[in-house]
């Protein structure tokens, strides 16, 4: 699978479980925009180098670092979405 196609995947779960718009995730300010984002760079960072998720986010790979290291405490809403996102993802076997 090409990286494209895993960040899609993964934008995909994240918006369904957030309930936000995928090109609200990608390109809003608002907070809950800027926790899916969060989300979904957690989870690709995994998988993924940082420069290739700043190429598909549109961003710097030191705004792909920022958004790792954001200063904000994980809400119970971010860690509730995470697990939901980690659990719908490995169900596709990612």
């Amino acid at each position: 699978m090409c990286k494209e196609e895993l960040f899609n995947q993964v934008l995909e779960v994240v918006s369904n479980v957030t309930g936000i718009d995928p090109k609200e995730i990608i390109k809003s300010r608002k907070e809950e925009c800027s926790d899916a984002r969060y989300i979904l760079v957690k989870f690709l960072s995994k998988r993924i180098p940082s420069v290739n998720i700043g190429e598909l986010l549109g961003r710097t790979r030191q705004g792909i670092g920022s958004i790792l290291n954001r200063d904000k405490t994980e809400t119970w809403i971010i860690k509730t979405n995470w697990q939901e996102t980690v659990k719908q993802l490995e169900s596709k076997g990612l």
